[in-house]
């Protein structure tokens, strides 16, 4: 179990994350993580679970995605366990699916930028 802090998705620059990542999320709440790094890991289906990683800005550029993972054979994925490094002004949002259920959005800042972040 991960633990971080609740915000309300409506916050306007939780939104714009958001948009920016996984538009048709629809829940009330995401988790904020202030983390240097992320292990991605959960990137092939498993018993109605899969994880996606994707990156933004604070200002909500899209940078990029694990999708292309998902659909490698387990044992050949090169990005399950990797450790990714967080950099200032980059956000690193998990979500996808757990057991069939839209998973809760996991919102992986790095600490220098949590103070602004939460304001």
């Amino acid at each position: 179990m991960q633990y971080g802090t609740d915000v309300p998705a409506k916050d306007c620059s939780i939104k714009r994350i958001i948009r920016a990542t996984f538009p048709d999320y629809k829940k009330r709440k995401v988790k904020v993580i202030a983390a240097e790094t992320v292990t991605l890991w959960g990137l092939n289906w498993c018993g109605g679970s899969i994880n996606h990683y994707k990156a933004c800005t604070f200002a909500g550029e899209y940078l990029g995605d694990t999708e292309r993972f998902s659909m490698m054979w387990p044992g050949d994925n090169t990005a399950e366990s990797k450790v990714v490094p967080i950099p200032q002004g980059v956000v690193i949002v998990k979500g996808g699916w757990f057991c069939g259920k839209v998973s809760t959005l996991y919102l992986y800042v790095n600490p220098a930028d949590m103070p602004k972040y939460l304001r």
